[in-house]
């Protein structure tokens, strides 16, 4: 490994680096691989004694600054995949290299796959591992002069459908965070998340009292009410709610990120998930 200069660090670069982390499992050092990791026990008097945890990782970087870029962790949880993590699948999407022949992998996650530039074969020893995904919910920040290592970079539809990904879990949470303040206190500015939540407030309370209007002036025929009701895939798009609630709706709990579904054939519901990653296919 070695320092690079910032202009290397483009948007889809998957690049190998060290990071620290607490040893939260008590880890024995006959159990880590010493040519990737290691545990480190600082010396620092008067604090309470705690292990660090010392590895190599592949991240994909999204996004620079003057000083630091933003980069995205893969994980492999040591060959398993997301076999442990089901709760979590919906804030991670897979990734391999470009498809060769004899490729059979499949994504583990409903967002799809990334893929890279190059095939397995042509990456050789930088080849992304089996059952590697990238957690777009735990983003890293990197100063230009850590020491790294560069492994090859996405293709352009991946690295447009990774940020899609980030930027959809980051303002879902966001948007949930700005669910405990006042509205008020929201941002007015254009473009902002506050600006964007006061509109479809607005929206919804026109939307409320229209149908208001409508059951007042005249009664609803149930027999003619179903089709009315239905709504395109595009339509489902446009009517979400930044946490994922249809308009005229009660809101509820959705966990992780999901896709949104396509209409049901006449006589069934047609719901839409309600997670962020509404704009992720795979």
């Amino acid at each position: 490994m070695g320092s690079m200069p910032p202009h290397e660090f483009t948007p889809g670069r998957i690049a190998c680096v060290w990071t620290f982390s607490e040893d939260r499992q008590t880890m024995q050092r006959s159990s880590i691989d010493r040519l990737r990791e290691d545990l480190i026990t600082p010396d620092i008097p008067g604090s309470k004694g705690i292990r660090v945890f010392v590895k190599s990782r592949k991240i994909v970087v999204i996004a620079r600054f003057i000083d630091h870029y933003l980069a995205l962790p893969i994980f492999t949880h040591k060959g398993a995949g997301l076999d442990s993590k089901i709760e979590m699948k919906g804030e991670y999407v897979s990734i391999q290299n470009r498809p060769g022949f004899g490729y059979n992998a499949q994504p583990e996650t409903e967002h799809g796959c990334l893929y890279t530039t190059t095939t397995a074969k042509d990456a050789g020893k930088k080849a992304i591992s089996a059952h590697a995904n990238v957690w777009f919910t735990y983003p890293l920040s990197q100063p230009y002069r850590n020491m790294v290592t560069f492994l090859g970079e996405l293709d352009p539809e991946s690295v447009s459908k990774l940020c899609e990904l980030y930027l959809t879990g980051t303002k879902f949470a966001l948007s949930n965070t700005l669910n405990n303040v006042h509205h008020s206190w929201w941002s007015n500015a254009r473009y902002s998340l506050g600006s964007e939540k006061l509109q479809y407030l607005a929206e919804e309370a026109e939307a409320e009292e229209q149908r208001r209007q409508a059951n007042t002036t005249q009664p609803v025929n149930k027999a003619f009410s179903a089709p009315a009701q239905e709504q395109t895939y595009s339509g489902a798009l446009t009517r979400q709610t930044i946490s994922g609630t249809k308009t005229g709706e009660t809101p509820r709990n959705t966990t992780g990120f999901q896709p949104l579904k396509r209409p049901q054939p006449s006589g069934s519901s047609n719901e839409v998930s309600g997670g962020p990653s509404k704009r992720a296919r795979g």
